[in-house]
């Protein structure tokens, strides 16, 4: 039987070293740009829901504004939200709403609020205002 490829001098089977090493920094270099990529598209989505759910607090305190003592109500309370759930930053902490996550959310009934959360993609403070101020 002869062999379609056989191996000789003239045709040896298998890459060479140089074929090897150009294919590896080829990938390498796809995947750093792949992953660099990748983490500013999820930083731009993070900032993205912080931006979502400071709206919703607004939302959520703009709904119980108390027309009569002109205040709103503090603290924020989970029934007042879609889901069942206050919002908090979309980092991986895990920790109930703190200083670290938006700042300005109202902890006792209030005349005025100022929520801001700090974004990744972008070092000044997103904020939204209460409109009665």
């Amino acid at each position: 039987m002869r062999k379609f490829l056989p191996k000789t001098l003239n045709n040896p089977s298998g890459f060479t070293l140089i074929e090897l090493l150009v294919v590896i920094s080829i990938i390498a270099i796809l995947s750093v740009l792949g992953i660099s990529l990748f983490g500013g598209v999820q930083k731009k989505a993070r900032d993205t829901e912080r931006i979502s759910e400071i709206n919703a607090i607004k939302d959520a305190l703009e709904q119980r504004f108390d027309a009569a003592s002109g205040t709103y109500p503090g603290p924020l309370q989970a029934t007042w939200f879609a889901n069942g759930v206050i919002p908090e930053d979309p980092t991986e902490d895990g920790d109930p709403l703190t200083a670290d996550d938006y700042t300005g959310v109202p902890t006792a009934p209030a005349t005025g609020f100022t929520i801001c959360a700090t974004l990744e993609a972008n070092t000044t403070p997103s904020c939204v205002y209460n409109q009665q101020q």
